[in-house]
């Protein structure tokens, strides 16, 4: 991999757009790999030092994100439905290690690159109750810390549900708001909000107003009803965990459309 220069590379190209920046008139294919319908690409700019996937083929929906070894924060998750698209860009100069991925469907395949790259690819269960037992597997008792700052909160766990299982948009959650606000922020190709009054269901979203977290709010992920309480997977504080939440101060749950 060619070092990036030191006058154009920045860490300031951090989730930019490769194209609208001209980052891409100097990159180059690092390494390819076949995904449904298509092609998957770990793309590198010598002039920026920066790293992005690529999807090239059939017209269809396919999720993509990356990040960089160094401050391990994921860029903003790109839904399309288009022949071509691409992730926003890493700053990930020379061996730096990236991280990308393209989903199709339920098919996630992922590339790794430094020095040299590898791929791996994985298939999540048919039904949106297997694909919740295997994200409650994978981050029960983990630290899920999505992007990087401020620790592992609650919206980290529910940053990583909404891309890994539901393959929604980014939630957009401004730290001066926290998780109150994705109520109002939500993906709605995505999501159906459903009242706090409702039974929740297994694979919901439980999202709490200021009366918790600090003012903050509070997000979960849904694993059945309890009557006065929600049965969830939760974050913050502590690790994540099964753990059951009160229902006063709910908003309402977000229903993944699956």
């Amino acid at each position: 991999m060619a070092f990036a220069s030191s006058a154009e590379a920045s860490a300031s190209h951090f989730n930019t757009d490769p194209y609208s920046t001209g980052c891409a008139s100097s990159s180059f294919t690092l390494s390819s790999a076949a995904v449904p319908g298509g092609t998957a690409y770990v793309k590198y700019s010598r002039a920026c030092g920066t790293n992005w996937m690529e999807y090239r083929g059939v017209v269809q929906t396919t999720i993509k994100s990356g990040k960089d070894s160094t401050t391990n924060r994921w860029t903003n998750t790109e839904v399309d439905t288009t022949a071509w698209s691409y992730s926003m860009q890493s700053y990930a100069p020379g061996t730096t290690t990236y991280t990308g991925y393209v989903a199709v469907g339920a098919t996630t395949t992922t590339g790794t690159c430094s020095s040299t790259c590898s791929w791996s690819s994985s298939t999540s269960g048919s039904t949106l109750s297997q694909k919740v037992d295997a994200f409650v597997a994978k981050w029960n008792g983990k630290y899920a810390d999505f992007d990087g700052a401020y620790g592992a909160q609650c919206v980290d766990l529910a940053q990583f549900y909404n891309r890994d299982v539901v393959g929604a948009a980014f939630m957009t959650t401004p730290y001066s708001g926290g998780a109150k606000d994705i109520w109002s922020t939500y993906d709605r190709n995505r999501y159906t909000a459903i009242s706090a009054g409702s039974a929740p269901m297994k694979g919901d979203v439980a999202i709490w107003g200021s009366s918790m977290g600090g003012g903050y709010g509070h997000i979960a992920i849904v694993l059945g009803d309890a009557g006065n309480y929600v049965n969830t997977l939760t974050q913050n504080p502590g690790a994540t965990k099964i753990g059951s939440i009160t229902k006063s101060g709910l908003l309402g749950y977000l229903r993944p459309k699956m």
